[in-house]
């Protein structure tokens, strides 16, 4: 089970919904691999405060992780400025989830 989807991810990086389809064809294996990658990120920043891998997964995570598999993704294709773009909103997503969580007392310190 991963956090996102190769939809949620070909969404940030495909500006046209009708090229959808094509790009899932010629780049899901590589997408579903960022979501890996994206999906490892996300349990290292989580894993001091609660189990991981989460499930079911909140939507704020599965938001970062479509965020971070498609700046891992237009990184990787020199599209650094979207890249950038894509990490710092994961990442303020990221620590508003976690603020969130613990201040619900939905972690506890291992």
């Amino acid at each position: 089970m991963t956090y996102s989807t190769v939809d949620d991810v070909v969404e940030r990086i495909v500006v046209d919904p009708s090229q959808f389809e094509s790009f899932k064809a010629e780049y899901g294996e590589i997408i579903e691999s960022k979501i890996r990658a994206a999906d490892a990120l996300i349990d290292a920043r989580l894993a001091p405060y609660q189990t991981t891998p989460l499930d079911p997964t909140p939507p704020a995570i599965r938001y970062v992780s479509a965020d971070y598999a498609a700046a891992l993704f237009a990184a990787d294709r020199g599209e650094y400025e979207k890249a950038k773009q894509l990490i710092d909103r994961a990442e303020q997503t990221l620590q508003a989830y976690i603020k969130a969580a613990h201040l619900r007392g939905a972690f506890t310190t291992t």
